[in-house]
């Protein structure tokens, strides 16, 4: 299990899951087109270790321990859910569901309220000049790898390490009522 600001339930996982794959088959297929699909993280990454952290996060995802993720790997989720939400908008009609996971009916996905519910900040995005523009005191607000993914630099491979978070075992539960409920369309539902 990866940890993000909210526990993952078993949508949001299952949702990981199919992102991460789908990402993994277009930079294996038709990586011609690397940053036009993953603009966030094209700059923090060669094709090759974005596959490798693709691959990383997958076997993570399906864990029962928890692991830490830092901001190089926030922008590379976050570039892989946007292109996978981006995509079953497309593909899938309003009647067909996305998937089904234990009677729970997926049809729509709310990229910003997942960005919100399970993403602590989005300061990977911040523009280099607005982040430097800021205060000593305000720069130690945002992560440790802020700088370096802020500005394009490419991860070291110590910040491509993913390390386990928390001691004990981890489980995706049912989702709570407060983000969806099972005649709900859209995830998140608030």
């Amino acid at each position: 299990m990866l940890r993000f600001q909210s526990d993952p339930d078993i949508i949001f996982t299952n949702i990981l899951d199919h992102a991460f794959i789908l990402c993994l088959g277009i930079v294996n297929n038709q990586g011609e087109y690397f940053e036009e699909d993953f603009p966030c993280s094209f700059t923090n990454y060669s094709k090759d270790s974005f596959i490798n952290t693709v691959k990383k996060l997958i076997k993570c995802n399906k864990s029962n321990k928890k692991w830490f993720l830092n901001d190089y790997n926030y922008v590379l989720i976050y570039d892989c859910l946007n292109l996978y939400c981006d995509l079953t908008k497309q593909l899938y009609g309003k009647d067909e569901p996305i998937f089904e996971i234990n009677g729970y009916k997926i049809y729509k996905i709310d990229f910003n309220n997942l960005i919100d519910y399970y993403f602590w900040d989005t300061d990977f995005l911040e523009d280099v000049d607005v982040y430097l523009s800021q205060s000593d005191e305000h720069k130690k607000t945002y992560g440790e790898e802020a700088f370096g993914v802020i500005s394009g630099m490419k991860a070291h491979k110590d910040e491509l390490l993913i390390k386990i978070d928390e001691k004990g075992e981890f489980s995706p539960k049912n989702p709570e009522s407060g983000i969806f409920r099972k005649n709900s369309k859209k995830y998140p539902n608030w």
